[in-house]
């Protein structure tokens, strides 16, 4: 779902539009986005999800975790 969503809004970004919608000024439309950028972003959208999962995993753990009573001072 993350994959989908980066490159939806990938492709309605207004620089992909510049390349694959005509060109800017008249120039020719410029598949090697589609190589070269979408790839990482569909993969930059795929593990967006799991980093943030894995912050939130990390900070209810460390929440969670509770000082106990230390040892005493040694007499």
């Amino acid at each position: 779902m993350g994959a989908t969503l980066a490159t939806l809004v990938w492709s309605t970004s207004s620089r992909t539009r510049r390349h694959l919608g005509g060109g800017f000024e008249g120039e020719d439309m410029d598949y090697t986005v589609l190589a070269t950028e979408l790839p990482f972003v569909a993969l930059a959208g795929a593990a967006l999800p799991a980093v943030v999962c894995l912050l939130i995993a990390l900070l209810v753990a460390r929440r969670r975790k509770t000082p106990g009573p230390g040892p005493g001072p040694a007499p």
